[in-house]
């Protein structure tokens, strides 16, 4: 599927449907669903206290908040899927817009770090129905700390690369 992004027209395609979805699903994160300040939680995004929990019962006391219900929490992350692969293109397509150095590892890196964010949804929707375990937590806390770390190494390739563009090699 990455393949496509090498014809400029696709390119130039992904990176603005990609772009216009992003903008799109941030307005339904925050306005539609949004997610209430947690108690407990020094973070101004709540989802970040479901991404890196202490504990099987900091993340239990995270998802079963009383500002937020168990349905906007499964709303929030029904959403996320969809804003995985919209992120994984967007980036990807502006990869290739600017033909970052090695693009076959930066695609793979990129993929990865979707991976990560899925498996990280799909533990916290577990611990939704069935309750968290400090596995769970830990698995979560894993998942979601390489997906930032990959994202950012992703992020500040892209950075590096047009810098390189613009002020040449």
């Amino acid at each position: 599927m990455l393949g496509l992004l090498l014809d400029d027209a696709n390119r130039r395609k992904a990176t603005l449907i990609s772009g216009i979805s992003i903008l799109l699903i941030h307005y339904i994160f925050f306005v539609v669903y949004p997610l209430r300040a947690v108690e407990n939680c020094d973070s101004l995004l709540p989802i970040l206290c479901s991404q890196f929990p202490t504990d099987g019962a900091d993340l239990a006391a995270t998802l079963s908040d009383s500002a937020n219900s168990s349905a906007t929490w499964r709303a929030n992350l029904f959403w996320d899927f969809p804003y995985i692969i919209i992120y994984v293109i967007f980036l990807a397509s502006l990869g290739a817009a600017i033909s970052v150095p090695r693009p076959k590892i930066f695609q793979a890196v990129l993929v990865t770090a979707g991976a990560l964010d899925l498996v990280e949804n799909l533990l916290i929707l577990g611990a939704l129905n069935s309750g968290a375990s400090d596995a769970t937590a830990s698995l979560v806390f894993v998942a979601a700390s390489l997906k930032f770390a990959l994202l950012l190494a992703c992020i500040l390739h892209l950075v590096w690369a047009r810098s390189l563009y613009m002020f040449g090699k």
